[in-house]
């Protein structure tokens, strides 16, 4: 029906893969194996498929928008609601207008904030006010509605776990929505604070279990304005961040994965829809680098994922003995293109971890500012061997010894966390801290200047070659004062 025999010869269309095989636990293409090149096939042995398409229409972007010039253009702050929709498998786009239909205050305020603003001020239809697109335009550029029945509850945190219609609607152009926002955005933003693995009993009831179980994660904004909580989508998830997430869980790390679709064990698809549980974070990606759940990237609030979407984890029981302890700490700066070395008494803190029932697991990377004050800096300096602070800050506002985009760029992320010490603690063992679990961004690392008894000893001797050695920890080059070593690097 499609290609006969005789059409592939006539092409000379040969095989060119052969004994593709797909274990039961294969969740994509590329988790099968083949021979490529290599086949004993005729052209009739080809393979055809009919596919069974799933593609829905998904949001894609959303803006306010106004007659300017005689055009219509994106307006900043207030205007009529125009949407851009697409379905997922690419086949098809669409643009056009919100409609009225069940849209309220609620609605308005998420809207908003989604396009990233305080709130809303007010709203209405083009049909009452046409001072930033008329019916008539709306019409003439056959701008019609792709988005109707806009229902947002108020335990709704964000404007995209409201439900609503997709390019299916009973709308007039004098229904489409206009929005006036309160300029300037918020500088809260959704943070996790916590996650669990939950499955269903035999009563249809949800329990927090142990090892295994849908991934349930818990948000709440740093200004603590709205909390949230919701599933994890699977887009860009993988084995790697299926195995951090365990750790984060308190596990050794992961048996297997997956998604609610291909397997409700756990918790079905309708089991999430009934408890209203949508998704909360999309597009985890964590680099092979990450060595924490907490150095991966992920869109919070925002996600164009369906309940069957939601991951589930299987991890190993019980946890290691081990934990993460402070190998070793100095100043560090910027030299040359992309390389770091030890600054003497001025410099980024930077700090290397070790497990204590494996030392070959190790992590190399920042502290946080959080909890950080002028008493944990004395210490902190001390620790390195000199007499005391002098001044303290993060990147974020002066980066002259290491850039935010450095520190970016070669992966360190913050290895310390919510470092406090009480106002008696005459050193930094009576200090506490999180290794390994933060929230913070490269701008909020650390740097100290520290006070130095020595003045000499500040700069470091470039004419005294002997006493260095390179060394390159996970892709950063590192030049080593062995004389600085002792001295300074234990902290």
């Amino acid at each position: 029906e499609y290609m006969s025999r005789s059409d592939l010869e006539r092409f000379e269309v040969d095989t060119v893969v052969d004994d593709m095989t797909c274990p039961e636990t294969a969740r994509n293409i590329t988790d099968c194996s083949s021979d490529l090149m290599d086949h004993d096939c005729s052209a009739g042995e080809s393979v055809w498929l009919e596919c069974e398409s799933n593609a829905e229409w998904q949001f894609v972007h959303a803006g306010l928008y106004r007659i300017q010039d005689g055009s219509i253009q994106e307006s900043g702050s207030a205007g009529v609601v125009l949407i851009n929709l697409a379905m997922s498998d690419g086949s098809q786009e669409a643009f056009g207008t919100l409609c009225d239909d069940r849209f309220n205050d609620h609605a308005a305020q998420l809207a908003c904030q989604h396009l990233g603003h305080r709130g809303f001020r007010r709203w209405g239809n083009v049909g009452s006010n046409d001072a930033y697109i008329s019916r008539s335009v709306l019409e003439e550029h056959e701008l019609d509605t792709v988005v109707d029945q806009m229902t947002c509850t108020e335990g709704d945190m964000n404007i995209t776990d409201c439900s609503a219609d997709l390019m299916d609607h009973d709308c007039s152009a004098g229904e489409s929505v206009w929005l006036e926002c309160e300029e300037g955005s918020s500088d809260a933003e959704w943070q996790v604070i916590g996650a669990h693995l939950y499955s269903v009993d035999d009563a249809g009831e949800p329990y927090e279990s142990e090892n295994a179980g849908v991934v349930i994660v818990y948000l709440h904004m740093s200004d603590g304005s709205q909390e949230a909580y919701g599933s994890l989508c699977d887009d860009r998830f993988n084995n790697h961040a299926a195995n951090l997430a365990c750790q984060y869980l308190g596990h050794e790390g992961a048996i297997r994965w997956g998604n609610v679709a291909s397997n409700d064990e756990y918790m079905s698809r309708s089991d999430l829809e009934r408890f209203e549980v949508d998704t909360v974070v999309d597009d985890m990606t964590c680099p092979e680098t990450a060595r924490n759940i907490t150095d991966c990237s992920s869109d919070l609030m925002d996600h164009d994922c369906s309940a069957g979407e939601s991951v589930w984890l299987e991890c190993e029981e019980g946890s290691s003995d081990g934990e993460w302890q402070v190998v070793s700490a100095g100043l560090y700066r910027t030299v040359g293109d992309m390389e770091i070395e030890p600054s003497g008494s001025a410099g980024v803190v930077l700090i290397e971890l070790a497990m204590t029932d494996d030392e070959s697991r190790r992590a190399f990377g920042t502290l946080c500012d959080d909890r950080f004050n002028n008493h944990t800096a004395q210490l902190a300096c001390q620790s390195l061997g000199y007499a005391g602070v002098t001044q303290w800050g993060n990147v974020g506002s002066m980066g002259e010894y290491i850039s935010r985009s450095v520190l970016e760029e070669l992966g360190l992320s913050t290895v310390v966390d919510e470092m406090t010490c009480p106002a008696d603690a005459t050193d930094m063992n009576s200090c506490d801290a999180d290794l390994m679990d933060h929230d913070c961004s490269a701008g909020e690392s650390v740097w100290l200047q520290c006070e130095n008894d020595d003045d000499d000893d500040d700069e470091i001797d470039d004419d005294d070659e002997e006493n260095y050695i390179d060394l390159e920890f996970g892709g950063v080059k590192l030049a080593l004062n062995l004389g600085n070593v002792r001295e300074r690097i234990h902290f």
